[in-house]
């Protein structure tokens, strides 16, 4: 649970002092509410009340901790004098704790400060974004691939400063959203409040909550996987543990119905619904008749603790909670500005993009005095005030990129006016700064166009404007080509040069001669020496209003159908026809078929204009292979005039069993061969044949490989021939000079030809010290890459050491034991005389050097050299016997 790690110690006391009071017991269900509910519903005024009846003289609800997450409730409940009696007390208390602030600490008290509607920038003298970022460690401190934020073994303190800085306004940097997306648990898709514990709900509730407050989508696989997590751990009574099998607690069911509602879901809906109960009536059943939550069934510890979660859950509000905005105004004036939003895309170290304009009216009486204002360096707007009436007045809201990196951006616009009820509003603003490509890239805002027209207004919709610009590195040239049917769209400029430098292009509509009806067109950016040559952009148009009455006329759609089938098999899938009015008023249509085999479905219906859906299906029961001819007759019911032919065909033939080519190539030429266990037919193989493929190496090759249709290594390989299939055998030149106990272990893609032949021992000057040679090779490889041999016939694997001369010196090779008597070793292309040796001492050396000598001496040299040195020995053994006996 979160607060486990927030306030250890103090929970620790508190449960101990809470201990020697009677627990009270909550009522019996609280009846369920509406949810969201709102914040003068009787369950929130109450919870509300009890905070309030909570609050001591110095402003505070439980504590410094419990007072930061009490703020956050009552900032949801739009308690503005409690919620600055509260932050009022957090900062004259802050100094005391701010010098021992963990990151979940710094990050607690933004979500705090934000909430209330102040500046965490400036907050009791501190800079709370520096304090948190300040625990920011970078990979090369934390050991991990990505940076993160505070503990690099703790979860729960990255995820509480993503929450903060995007409360904030600050985006998190991406290495730490990758880091919390890293230690994602792939078995159930939780998170533990460490990398070493099992996944936690309220840590994966406050992740989920974390990752949508930073932009991701609720349907990324991280969210879904998290969201299924929490939902298999829900407990039967519809609320949620801790951890899995657990006691559900007010805690748990707060932060997973924040996370539902964060990811655009409903956590009192049929989908989070556990034998008629789910989190968020569990949580209602936990409020005590006093105003408070218990934590558990029966247990009533830090109820303020547990009602600051509580609140915002039931309101419907996810972590963070937005800021308490005070109405400034008051009057009869009523702010109105569009566009609501404005979205601007630029490529790093280019040009800005262009300028956007919003327009501010007074919706209300009189003329409306207002200011209006940007909360980042790289946002401008122009004017900064001025005075609207109903027509309104337009502002120019610029971009200034310099010094931007790659990196999404967002800042928010703010008009105040004094004499407006609703002062202020705000219009969010989002840059997406791009990395400059190596080509030529056509970059364009936005990806599609609507317009509106309305003919009983006569006139036009109001111009678009098409924003493009080059990401790449040169000037290129661009044209536009319109696609439109009905003529209504125009662009200018049409063609012209592109760099850096954003260009604007006016789409125009004319809706003159239209009929109310919705139009498409596309426009296509040509641009021979962009990458993205031929981009194409729909444009759509809404026509309303009335046109001159027409009479009905019969369009449809299309004017020929055919079917194909096979006899006694399946009939062919149906076709759809459409049949629409294009003239006036509205069209009564009926359509028949002169064949009983052709079926249509329905026979009649209405048209205004809309395009209606015949389904036309084909009967081929009884019917033989020929080819059938039908006609469909479309007739306007109040005019025989108005009417239509559709001609439709149908093949019906005998069934062929299909058959598939299969084609086997040994690599390179003569290298091998590839035997078939099934010969193929002149027209190939039926489907769903099995063939077996050999492959077989010719002298001095090797089999390696298969590649096409078929994989591995194994000489065999059986395919499935349910489609033409192409398979290719790879050899290699492999030459062994009489080794029988080596083979390829591993072949790269470069290693073009590989020779591994014997070396004589005697001719290697030198041991390796501590290690007598017993045999060697020289390998000599062709080509790139890292190889494989696996030697075989060892007398004793595990005692048998690899070698090479590097630099004059004995290098020993890393070897892998396989067997007793096998291994296997990984060579670079190179050149290499590979030594084996066995441990051994100096005397077994000399002991080497001895039986080599005698072993290359033919039998008449050792009769030559051995029988003299026999009989030496036996006259030194009579003399000494006879000397011993001289002595006696």
């Amino acid at each position: 649970m979160t607060i486990r790690p927030l306030m250890r110690v103090s929970l620790a006391v508190c449960l101990a002092l809470l201990a020697l009071v009677p627990a009270v017991q909550p009522p019996a269900a609280i009846a369920a509410a509406d949810y969201p509910l709102d914040d003068s519903d009787s369950v929130i005024r109450d919870a509300v009340e009890y905070l309030l009846g909570e609050q001591g003289s110095d402003g505070n609800i439980g504590g410094f901790v419990t007072s930061a997450w009490a703020v956050m409730a009552l900032a949801a409940a739009e308690e503005e004098d409690a919620v600055a009696d509260l932050i009022a007390y957090l900062e004259d208390e802050a100094g005391d704790y701010v010098g021992e602030y963990k990151a979940t600490d710094w990050a607690r008290m933004i979500l705090a400060i934000v909430a209330a509607g102040e500046d965490p920038t400036d907050f009791g003298g501190k800079h709370y974004i520096d304090g948190l970022l300040d625990l920011r460690e970078v990979e090369n401190e934390t050991g991990y691939d990505y940076n993160q934020i505070g503990d690099p073994e703790l979860l729960n303190d990255d995820i509480w400063a993503i929450l903060a800085l995007e409360a904030a306004g600050e985006s998190a940097d991406s290495d730490v959203i990758d880091f919390l997306l890293y230690w994602q648990s792939p078995d159930d898709g939780g998170w533990g409040i460490d990398i070493y514990s099992d996944s936690d709900v309220d840590v994966t509730a406050a992740a989920i909550m974390a990752l949508i407050a930073s932009g991701a989508d609720a349907d990324e696989t991280a969210i879904e996987v998290a969201l299924d997590f929490l939902l298999d751990v829900q407990n039967s009574d519809g609320g949620f543990p801790e951890e899995d099998e657990g006691q559900s607690n007010a805690a748990s069911d707060a932060w997973v119905i924040m996370a539902i509602m964060a990811a655009d879901g409903d956590p009192n809906g049929s989908e989070w619904d556990k034998s008629g109960d789910n989190a968020v009536d569990h949580l209602l059943d936990l409020q005590d008749t006093d105003g408070f939550f218990n934590f558990t069934d029966g247990d009533d510890a830090y109820p303020e603790w547990m009602t600051s979660y509580a609140i915002p859950a039931l309101l419907g509000l996810p972590y963070p909670v937005p800021a308490l905005e005070a109405s400034s105004g008051s009057g009869d004036a009523e702010i109105e500005v569009s566009p609501a939003e404005l979205v601007f895309y630029a490529t790093e170290s280019g040009d800005d993009p262009l300028d956007r304009e919003i327009v501010i009216i007074n919706a209300g009486s009189g003329d409306m005095d207002w200011d209006v204002d940007a909360d980042q360096s790289w946002l401008d707007v122009s004017p900064s005030s001025g005075t609207s009436d109903d027509e309104g007045e337009t502002v120019t809201v610029s971009i200034d990129i310099s010094g931007l990196d790659a990196d999404d951006y967002h800042g928010t616009i703010t008009i105040t006016a004094d004499d407006a009820d609703n002062s202020p509003e705000t219009i969010d603003v989002d840059l997406y700064v791009e990395e400059a490509t190596d080509d030529n890239v056509v970059m364009f805002y936005p990806e599609e166009f609507e317009f509106v027209g309305d003919l009983d207004e006569d006139e036009n919709p109001a111009d678009q404007v098409l924003e493009i610009w080059n990401s790449g590195p040169d000037t290129i040239d661009w044209e536009i080509e319109v696609d439109c049917d009905e003529g209504w769209l125009t662009v200018s400029p049409d063609n012209g040069e592109l760099d850096e430098e954003h260009v604007s292009i006016r789409l125009r509509v004319d809706i003159e001669g239209l009929d109310p009806d919705d139009y498409d067109a596309t426009i296509t950016i040509v641009a021979d020496d962009a990458e993205n040559d031929g981009e194409t952009i729909p444009v759509s148009l809404e026509v309303t209003g009335s046109a001159p009455e027409e009479d009905p006329e019969i369009e449809f759609s299309p004017s020929r159908l055919d079917f194909e089938a096979t006899v006694d098999d399946d009939d062919p899938d149906p076709e759809t026809l459409e049949v629409w009015n294009s003239g006036g008023g509205k069209l009564y249509w009926a359509v028949s078929a002169d064949e009983d085999w052709l079926q249509l479905s329905p026979s009649s219906g209405s048209s205004s204009g809309e395009k209606d859906s015949i389904e036309v299906s084909v009967d081929i029961s009884g019917l033989d292979e020929d080819e059938y001819t039908a006609e469909i007759t479309i007739e306007d019911e109040d005019d025989s005039r108005n009417s239509g032919i559709v001609r439709v065909t149908l093949v019906l033939e005998e069934d062929e069993p299909e058959s598939y080519m299969l084609v086997a190539t040994p690599t390179p030429a003569g290298a091998g061969t590839i035997q078939t266990s099934v010969a193929a037919s002149a027209s190939g193989y039926p489907a769903g044949t099995m063939v077996t493929l050999t492959a077989t190496a010719n002298e001095g090759y090797s089999f390696v490989g298969w590649s096409g249709d078929a994989a591995g290594s194994s000489p065999s390989t059986t395919i499935v021939v349910d489609n033409h299939r192409s398979v290719v055998a790879k050899f290699l030149r492999f030459t062994t000079g009489g080794l029988t106990n080596v083979k390829l272990a591993y072949v790269p893609p470069d290693l073009t030809e590989l020779a591994v032949l014997p070396y004589p021992v005697e001719s290697i000057p030198s041991d390796p010290p501590g290690f007598v040679i017993t045999d060697a090779v020289v390998v000599q490889p062709k080509g790139g890459g890292t190889f494989a041999l696996e030697f075989n016939s060892l007398p004793n694997a595990d005692y048998v050491a690899l070698f090479q001369v590097v630099n004059g010196a004995w290098t020993q090779v890393p070897r892998t034991v396989l067997s007793p008597t096998s291994l296997q070793v990984s060579l670079p292309v190179a050149d290499t005389v590979l030594v084996f040796a066995t441990p051994g001492s100096s005397s077994g050396q000399l002991w080497k050097k001895v039986t080599g000598f005698f072993d290359s001496m033919d039998t008449t040299m050792m009769i030559v050299v051995g029988v003299p040195g026999l009989l030496a020995i036996v006259v030194v053994v009579l003399i000494v016997v006879l000397l011993r006996r001289d002595s006696y």
